[in-house]
């Protein structure tokens, strides 16, 4: 058992939306363990330790939307529980991601149903549910193109028809979201004009301040139980909190980081993500090394 397995096994949803999805799946393939069950250039960077990397990156941009951090203040209990919530995203996007066709077809409605109940209005009065393909479509998109980031970030970006391959697979991920093909933007150029106007759009929302604002010092369930975790992880999240903050900033658009009124950090943070990369593909290797020799 890797340690993703290990905690996703030890962590429970924390909302009702969050039960239905684990609910609709079926025990045998709820797996979060490994890369197995992924297909697919976008499915293989999603399964990686590495994508942990840039995820905060994509749900950073995610509730810069006002629709989407209303739905998440509204209906998330990501404040009181937020590594719950962490690895539970988690789960769920790789379940939509499985290799079997069926099988993510399928946890793509479960995610579905379990936003049905999720709407309200944004904090300019506007209505939202969170079913919109408007706002499927931006969540959906973020992940796209911090997978992108991550291969620039790795010193390797991808070519022309290795980025027209990890396009398709999006694109085949969202048809099990519920996505229409003509929502979806047609060809890449398409999508980062979509992606431009949409950034255009952004706004420093309440779960942006939250997001880059004070250490969550409270660490995650399993080191809870450990002697001593709970001291280490407030001490070492004051220290090196803010400085990941700055390495997921710089991580982002120059033009979202004007619309999140947030200044980009020297490129020294930048070599920190970088460093942050190398550790996870170090931690790969070993775990893979350790499945070997067993």
């Amino acid at each position: 058992m890797d340690v993703r397995e290990f905690l996703a096994r030890r962590t429970r949803p924390a909302a009702a939306s969050e039960s239905a999805l684990r609910g609709a799946c079926p025990r045998r393939w709820r797996s979060t363990a490994s890369g197995r069950r992924e297909r697919g250039r976008l499915g293989r960077a999603a399964g990686r330790w590495s994508f942990f990397v840039v995820m905060p990156r994509a749900l950073l941009l995610q509730v810069a939307h006002p629709a989407v951090s209303a739905g998440v203040v509204q209906h998330s209990a990501y404040r009181g529980d937020p590594w719950r919530r962490w690895w539970h995203t988690d789960a769920g996007l790789r379940q939509v991601m499985s290799a079997d066709e069926e099988r993510g077809r399928l946890a793509g409605q479960a995610l579905r149903r379990s936003h049905r109940g999720i709407r309200g209005s944004d904090r300019h009065g506007r209505p939202y549910h969170a079913v919109d393909h408007s706002l499927f479509l931006w969540v959906h998109a973020t992940y796209f193109d911090s997978v992108r980031a991550l291969y620039r970030l790795r010193g390797t970006p991808l070519e022309a028809q290795e980025s027209e391959e990890l396009y398709g697979d999006w694109r085949r991920i969202g048809r099990r979201l519920g996505l229409p093909a003509h929502v979806m933007p047609a060809d890449l150029a398409a999508f980062d004009a979509y992606f431009a106007r949409a950034l255009a759009g952004l706004e420093r929302t309440e779960s942006v301040e939250d997001l880059l604002g004070p250490a969550p010092l409270v660490p995650p369930g399993v080191l809870q139980r450990v002697p001593l975790a709970d001291w280490c992880w407030r001490t070492a999240g004051r220290l090196l909190f803010p400085h990941i903050n700055r390495a997921i900033v710089a991580t982002l658009p120059e033009a979202a980081c004007a619309r999140l009124g947030v200044i980009v950090p020297p490129r020294v943070y930048l070599l920190l993500a970088r460093t942050a990369l190398w550790l996870a593909h170090l931690l790969r290797r070993t775990e893979v090394a350790g499945r070997v020799t067993r």
